[in-house]
């Protein structure tokens, strides 16, 4: 499977609702199936996004694409 299913913004927010779920006593599993992610996808969306703000998400992932769009003619 190519390509995203949600963009950085929309993770950002389930993580944010992850974490208060978490903070409430929900176990990780029942959180990351309750937002549609598996947990390998929920843990690897901690790492790469946990702490960000969408705004900061923006503008990494407009990084990105500048560098990748740079190179095409």
């Amino acid at each position: 499977m190519n390509g995203t299913k949600h963009t950085p913004e929309q993770i950002i927010g389930k993580l944010r609702e992850a974490n208060a779920e978490l903070n409430g006593g929900a176990t990780v599993g029942k959180v990351c199936r309750k937002l549609g992610f598996g947990e390998p996808t929920c843990h690897r969306a901690r790492e790469q996004y946990g702490g960000m703000k969408a705004d900061a998400a923006q503008a990494a992932q407009g990084t990105r694409e500048g560098v990748s769009g740079s190179n095409a003619r």
